[in-house]
């Protein structure tokens, strides 16, 4: 019996998805709080690094990038995902409240989704409509359902 469970307990753990995060430091550390212990995350700061870590690592299930990446490349790491992973999906997000008008967050969502984003989620967004208890809820849902069904 103590065997049958052990085998049991091991066979029904799944590897948690490994998230490629692309933002600055700050912004990396609250999308971890938000995104929550369901999956792996590994952060970069800058599209050099972001390429490197695509080169090394097989078990990326999803990038997920800020606005305000290493400056606003956002879309350079896009272009370079949908060319060399695209395999990958590509999650842009805007998390921290900026001073962007709804019109840039809109033209931002269009672009991203021209040059091949899964999703771009707004955070302040779903704050302003969900409030903020309920806003990372809703944002892991939007996230998470981007993910390979494989994993």
């Amino acid at each position: 019996m103590k065997g049958e469970n052990g085998l049991k307990g091991r066979l029904a753990v799944k590897p948690k998805p490994n998230l490629l995060v692309a933002a600055r430091p700050i912004v990396a550390a609250a999308l971890r709080g938000a995104l929550g212990d369901s999956v792996r995350i590994t952060s970069v700061s800058t599209l050099g690094d972001a390429v490197k870590h695509l080169q090394r690592q097989t078990d990326v299930a999803m990038i997920l990038c800020t606005v305000y990446f290493d400056e606003s490349q956002m879309f350079d790491l896009m272009r370079v995902a949908r060319k060399e992973y695209p395999g990958i999906p590509f999650v842009c997000c805007r998390f921290m409240e900026g001073d962007l008008a709804r019109i840039s967050v809109d033209a931002l969502v269009i672009a991203a989704k021209t040059l091949g984003a899964a999703a771009f989620v707004d955070m302040p967004g779903l704050a302003a409509e969900f409030g903020r208890g309920a806003a990372n809820q809703q944002f892991q849902r939007q996230v998470f359902a981007h993910l390979p069904a494989r994993i």
